[in-house]
């Protein structure tokens, strides 16, 4: 392809400088693809996931457009409501597995309901949008389309009672914590009162023998001490006799 121009200065610029002539031909190429990819129909699968997508997506910001007119008007529940309104740019449906219990994690007063007569099955729906296969999103696009499967708001009044609830397991779970380290400092108070009387036990003991062996020693040294005495007084008699046998001689 060339360049052609009543200017022969423009269009050797256009040409080399530019490189219109290529860039045109990509351009022209690129728009025939679009074409042909445009005239190829969606296969099922992916017209049913986009569609599942969209519904579910629905569902979910719909109802939050909802809550963000209760939040204005109802002054009185701001508390309950005000942390949920940072969620609302989120909009849309969990798709990872157990989406029920994410949006109980999340904290959006928003909830499940899943009719009896629905045909998704709870374990199914646990799967999650990304883990269900083609059957699955066909039964859940069906049971939306029937109104067997919805997204609806939780009463004020729920809320308030959850609410409630939550901070009551806190204080019971706060409780339980405290008599727990109670005990545990009581338990280690009474091994340490225990290892204490053990180890003076030895010690008690121990001066006890020592008392005995000291009285055993006196004893003996004042038996030795005796002895001489008890000596000297035989002998004393002895020199009496003496004299006196003398005498009569």
């Amino acid at each position: 392809m060339q360049v052609y121009s009543t200017n022969k200065s423009f269009s050797e610029w256009a040409d080399k400088q530019m490189k219109l002539s290529t860039k045109f031909q990509y351009y022209v190429h690129g728009k025939t693809v679009a074409n042909e990819i445009e005239k190829k129909p969606p296969q099922p699968v992916d017209a049913r996931r986009g569609e599942l997508t969209r519904e579910l997506n629905k569902l979910i910001g719909e109802l939050f457009s909802l809550l963000v007119q209760t939040i204005t008007s109802l002054i009185m529940l701001f508390d309950l409501f005000v942390l949920q309104a940072k969620h609302l740019p989120g909009k849309v449906f969990p798709k990872k597995d157990h989406p029920v219990q994410i949006l109980a994690d999340r904290g959006w007063p928003v909830r499940i309901v899943a009719q009896p007569n629905c045909s998704l099955l709870p374990e199914e729906l646990d799967l999650g949008f990304r883990d269900c296969d083609d059957l699955q999103k066909k039964k859940w696009l069906s049971d939306i389309a029937n109104g067997l499967f919805d997204v609806e708001k939780i009463p004020a009044s729920e809320l308030v009672s959850q609410k409630k609830q939550k901070k009551r397991k806190r204080s019971n779970k706060k409780l339980d914590s405290d008599l727990n380290d109670q005990d545990t400092t009581t338990a280690r108070t009474s091994t340490s009162t225990s290892v204490t009387n053990h180890e003076n036990r030895p010690n008690s003991q121990n001066s006890l023998s020592g008392s005995t062996i000291l009285t055993t020693q006196k004893t003996q040294t004042e038996s030795s001490q005796q002895a001489p005495r008890e000596n000297d007084k035989h002998s004393d008699n002895s020199d009496d006799t003496v004299s006196s046998d003398d005498e009569e001689s």
